[in-house]
């Protein structure tokens, strides 16, 4: 019998298969899908035994950048305080004008502040300042973009100051009340020598020199209010001129009508003295205020009215008075905030070195004797 045909099947149909001996072996049944999927998911994951990942960083915030400051919108700025000479005491509603501009005003304490959208013409430039009880002031500035820490010093027209007494010190007002002078003063600490020999070559008495050289050294810091000191002193037979030094020099005249003399503001500076002409005291053959007064000259003041100053033209003081007076001091040390030069009632010139166009002849002022 003719064995019929097999009809083709898929191999899902049967779950027996022959194997290679022709009998029927049962077929593994199919894995389902999802089954691999997971095991295949396991492994991505780091299940079995695959090697774990690296930790992953946090991601670092976000900087926000610092906004860049607005540019000022002024050309120059100026601020600082007005205050009374001497006192020192703040002024209230001074009226200032830097530049030409528009003025500004103080506020109770003294401050201002002033801005411009403009730069000045020129450096330094001009300020001008009104206070009611005052002295109108004009100054110079040098430009900076922006300062902070201006002070400008007003003369009052009140006690302590007194205006005609500073004209006088300052400006030679009680001999030349019609032609006040400008200001004149040393720009830097002095050195003193100081000759042992008078003009006819006898020795001077080395107490009489350590008593000069004491005054003279007092005398420069509180004619100065501080300013200056006497940056050194020396002493010898010769007679030097030296820029920077101030030389004293002595003379026995019985018949000269003057004590002393000096240089007004000179460099080199210069003082001769007259020993056993008007008086001495003990221990030094020249009184000390005849000595403090020619210091006076020397640091570019004048005479004056009172005879309880040492600056009056007078050598009959006490034996005690070896310093300028309170009031004296007072209006010497304003003179010396003032720069060189400056004029009537106080108005500096543009350069603070300037004294007097084209004339630095110093002056030499005699003092008299006093009248017997």
């Amino acid at each position: 019998m003719v064995p019929s045909p097999r009809l083709a099947r898929s191999v899902d149909d049967n779950p027996h298969e022959p194997d290679n001996f022709g009998m029927s072996v049962p077929r593994p049944a199919a894995r389902p899908v999802f089954l691999l999927l997971l095991t295949a998911g396991l492994a991505a994951c780091g299940g079995g035994s695959s090697t774990p990942s690296s930790p992953v960083s946090p991601t670092p915030p976000v900087a926000t950048p610092t906004p860049t400051p607005p540019t000022p919108s002024f050309a120059f700025a100026v601020a600082g305080r007005t205050i009374a000479s001497g006192t020192r005491g703040p002024v209230a509603g001074a009226s200032l004008t830097f530049a030409g501009g528009p003025p500004t005003q103080s506020a109770a304490d003294g401050t201002f502040r002033y801005t411009s959208a403009t730069t000045p013409a020129s450096t330094p430039y001009r300020v001008d300042v009104v206070a009611p009880g005052h002295v109108d002031r004009s100054l110079w500035l040098r430009y900076e973009r922006e300062r902070t820490d201006v002070q400008i010093d007003l003369l009052p027209l009140s006690a302590p100051f007194a205006l005609d007494f500073y004209r006088q010190l300052v400006r030679n007002a009680t001999e030349t009340p019609a032609e006040l002078q400008p200001l004149r003063r040393l720009t830097r600490p002095p050195s003193i020598y100081v000759r042992t020999v008078d003009t006819s070559g006898r020795d001077v008495d080395p107490a009489t020199i350590a008593s000069i050289t004491a005054t003279i050294q007092s005398s420069v810091r509180e004619f100065s209010g501080g300013t200056l000191q006497v940056a050194t002193i020396e002493t010898g037979r010769d007679d030097p001129e030296r820029t920077g030094w101030i030389t004293v020099v002595f003379e026995e005249n019985p018949f000269s009508n003057t004590c002393g003399q000096a240089r007004l503001a000179g460099d080199p500076g210069r003082i001769w003295l007259n020993l056993n002409r008007c008086g001495g005291c003990p221990g030094t053959r020249i009184r000390p205020a005849t000595v403090a007064h020619e210091v006076g000259h020397a640091l570019g003041f004048w005479h004056v009215d009172g005879r309880e100053h040492v600056m009056a033209p007078i050598e009959d003081r006490p034996c005690t008075q070896t310093a300028p007076t309170p009031i004296e001091q007072l209006h010497a040390s304003i003179a010396y905030s003032r720069a060189p030069g400056n004029l009537d009632p106080d108005i500096d010139p543009q350069s603070g070195a300037a004294q007097l166009a084209g004339d630095h002849t110093p002056i030499v002022i005699s003092c008299i004797r006093p009248s017997r």
